[in-house]
């Protein structure tokens, strides 16, 4: 099992002005807790942080001052307009006990019903709920799609992965292979037009019949 080492110094300050200028000095502000002890804010270098930050389900080592403690990040949060790295939360963690995480979802191959039938591979789920060791966390989850044709799934129920045991529910749909699109516009406006065009003669047939009652009434 890796591990990804996140160099750490205890916070002394908090506030959202303290937050800003850590921010704008390149470091992101943090927190650490865990069941057995108080939470314990600290600081890091954005650059460490974006090393790890694609790990984000495995295990980190987080290295506390002098101290190297096991711990999972349980929440990233980003800055929405730009992106970036705003706050970081870490948990502590017993190795010898399981923890429930997430792991992402990703996909190999193209479908059939893609290839073949020109269908639509819709990623309806990017993560799984799981639950095992902090050891056997998978940095992620492959699920092949080769064989999908349109209408198939794949479901949290179908996967098997070794030593850990999958919380999602089992009907949750992972991908699916959707018909492909078809753009019925041009369809109803020609339909319009047939009938605008139907209904030309009767709107003349009326007005002559009109006319020629007119002249009647005349004569």
């Amino acid at each position: 099992m890796e591990k990804y080492v996140l160099k750490a110094e205890i916070r002394e300050k908090s506030g959202k002005r303290y937050s800003k200028k850590l921010r704008k000095d390149g470091k992101i502000p943090g927190i650490f807790y865990s069941k057995d002890a108080q939470p314990v804010p600290f600081v890091c270098e954005t650059s460490d942080l974006k090393v790890i930050r694609d790990h984000e389900s495995g295990v980190i080592l987080l290295a506390l001052g002098k101290k190297k403690i096991n711990g999972l990040i349980r929440n990233i949060q980003y800055e929405p307009v730009s992106g970036r790295i705003i706050h970081i939360d870490v948990m502590g963690i017993d190795l010898k006990k399981e923890v429930v995480v997430e792991a992402h979802i990703v996909v190999k191959g193209t479908p059939v019903g893609v290839k073949t039938y020109g269908g639509i591979l819709e990623h309806i789920t990017r993560a799984i709920e799981i639950k095992c060791l902090p050891k056997d966390i998978p940095e992620q989850v492959e699920i092949d799609v080769s064989d999908l044709n349109i209408g198939h799934s794949i479901h949290a129920g179908d996967l098997n992965i070794e030593n850990v045991k999958i919380i999602s529910k089992p009907e949750s749909v992972l991908v699916t292979v959707v018909p492909p699109t078809v753009i019925k516009e041009e369809v109803v406006e020609e339909e319009a037009v047939e009938e605008e065009e139907g209904k030309e003669p009767e709107v003349i047939q009326k007005e002559k019949e009109e006319e020629e009652k007119e002249e009647k009434e005349e004569k």
